[in-house]
């Protein structure tokens, strides 16, 4: 089930070499609202992978509150994110982190043994129905003989096998062709629309940046509203607000 996430006085430093910190970003409020299509952009290492972690409970912030609906992530310990993510995100990951000796539906299946012991036939049915939807081949040994599209299928067939109320994509067109990019576009949106999900997703891609109702731009520690009319071009930026 698709909420509203909230991030309120959100920071993050990390320690330097010289012993002191820098600043990765310090955002006053950002809200996502249930169901929204949001994507970030920005210059390569201004730290978004960074706030997707954060605000998915993988990374705790130096300081500031994220809520999901009545629910404050940032209060919660590791073992209680851990569930709560895994009950409420499908993460893809920008390099995927599937397991190559497995088969894609055992990959698809993993979210599901965390703290089970056995995976019932209608939830393995589930994983196999997620692959033949996504045009990903199922009868394969192992995901590692597959193209980088078919493998970024398996792993978005893994983000979605819990029914996430929010589905989260690390740059999910990189490194692919643009044909094979449009494919992973469409299919993201299609999903997310056909759940009622909340997609928020980085990218580079001016391709996927035009299909999001909201994007915000991360640059020198700060997160600015995007105008999509710019892409290609000097971007107009206002303050992110809710």
């Amino acid at each position: 089930m698709a909420l509203d996430l909230l991030a309120e006085n959100l920071r993050l430093t990390y320690a330097d070499t010289r012993g002191g910190s820098f600043s990765v970003f310090d955002i006053p409020r950002l809200k996502i609202p249930a169901g929204a299509h949001v994507g970030i952009t920005g210059p390569s290492g201004s730290g978004k992978t960074s706030l997707l972690y954060v605000l998915t409970g993988i990374e705790r912030p130096t300081s500031g509150s994220i809520r999901w609906g009545d629910v404050a992530i940032t209060d919660l310990s590791e073992r209680a994110r851990d569930r709560w993510r895994r009950d409420n995100i499908g993460f893809i990951f920008q390099d995927f982190h599937l397991l190559p000796a497995m088969s894609p539906v055992n990959n698809v299946l993993v979210p599901y043994t965390f703290g089970r012991w056995s995976v019932p036939a209608e939830i393995r049915q589930r994983a196999a129905d997620l692959l033949d939807q996504l045009g990903a081949p199922k009868d394969r040994h192992a995901v590692s003989v597959l193209s980088r599209g078919e493998q970024q299928r398996v792993a978005l067939a893994r983000a979605l096998l819990n029914r996430p109320g929010l589905i989260v994509a690390d740059e999910p067109t990189a490194s692919l062709d643009a044909a094979s990019g449009q494919v992973i576009i469409n299919l993201l949106f299609d999903m997310a629309k056909q759940t009622g999900a909340t997609l928020l997703s980085v990218t580079h891609d001016p391709h996927l940046i035009e299909r999001f109702d909201v994007v915000y731009r991360l640059q020198e520690q700060s997160l600015v509203r995007f105008d999509k009319g710019t892409v290609g071009q000097k971007p107009v930026v206002s303050r992110a607000g809710g």
